[in-house]
């Protein structure tokens, strides 16, 4: 194999993509390969990053899955604190406090109507699916013995019952954790200790990942709106996802934009496959 073609990526492999600055995002791509796949790990967002509904533009992710499982004044309550919580989000007003206020109240109120555990598969099965070239994407770096992260604001049950679902491995997930009764598989409360809001959504929040990221500094980054970019603190090919959510719209031009500014290098739009490429010539005969 020409050593120079592989430690020298051309730009056909950022087809696919809107690239920020072409020269020096293949630049990083080339100094993450030089480095070794030893250096480096993804840490990936999960709803609306990994998830997608079953038409471009209609995003679905784990919240949507629980509207499927609660009865119709609960699914009206958690619109009416989803709808208090976003508009504060996308003016930069959240803060802190809102947030732990209005994840908490979302997670009682699912707690308050005892769902089955074992309902969250089919449920996420209705209403959606994992994005085209996760899989890939997860195979290709488990190969190399690339850790993949998943970290996030929603649910750690039903990532972790997605994830299965398509026979994906994730080395770590962290996110906010239902309890639930063995015997009755009814769920009974949640773990205020893995408390996950786009706020305090870092590397910073786990000890764990910590010490991975200092490890491993070299990051592939992949979030779906531009708080994500603030996932870590390290050195990072940070690359959004831009799928708008369901019930949501966005002018195409100014979401581009609005993710240069916010600090990703690439944004995709709806599929993870050209992600995948990249990944796969960092670690193919790395």
């Amino acid at each position: 194999m020409n050593t120079a073609s592989v430690s020298k990526p051309s730009s056909d492999l950022l087809h696919g993509f809107l690239c920020s600055d072409e020269q020096a995002v293949l630049a990083k791509i080339a100094r993450y390969k030089a480095e070794g796949g030893q250096r480096l790990h993804l840490l990936t967002d999960f709803d609306l990053t990994l998830t997608q509904g079953f038409v471009p533009g209609q995003n679905s992710g784990t919240w949507d899955v629980i509207d499927e499982l609660l009865p119709p004044d609960a699914v009206v309550r958690h619109a009416e604190i989803y709808g208090s919580l976003r508009p504060l989000e996308l003016q930069g007003l959240l803060t802190p406090d809102i947030a732990v206020e209005k994840w908490s109240a979302v997670l009682n109120l699912i707690c308050s109507h005892n769902i089955n555990i074992d309902d969250l598969r089919d449920a996420f099965l209705h209403v959606a699916q994992l994005r085209d070239g996760t899989l890939e994407l997860f195979q290709y770096l488990a190969a190399a013995e690339v850790p993949r992260v998943v970290l996030s604001s929603g649910i750690s049950n039903v990532i972790n019952i997605m994830l299965d679902h398509y026979g994906i491995l994730a080395t770590h997930i962290v996110s906010n954790t239902l309890q639930y009764d063995q015997d009755s598989k009814k769920v009974t409360g949640w773990d205020p200790s893995t408390l996950i809001h786009i706020l305090n959504k870092n590397e910073r929040a786990s000890g764990e990942l910590r010490q991975l990221r200092t490890a491993r500094p070299n990051t592939i980054l992949l979030g779906d709106v531009p708080a994500d970019v603030k996932m870590t603190d390290s050195e990072a090919l940070r690359i959004r996802v831009l799928d708008p959510r369901k019930g949501e719209t966005h002018v195409f031009d100014d979401a581009v934009a609005e993710s240069f500014a916010a600090g990703y290098d690439l944004v995709t739009e709806h599929s993870l496959e050209p992600v995948a490429r990249i990944a796969r010539w960092i670690v193919e005969h790395a």
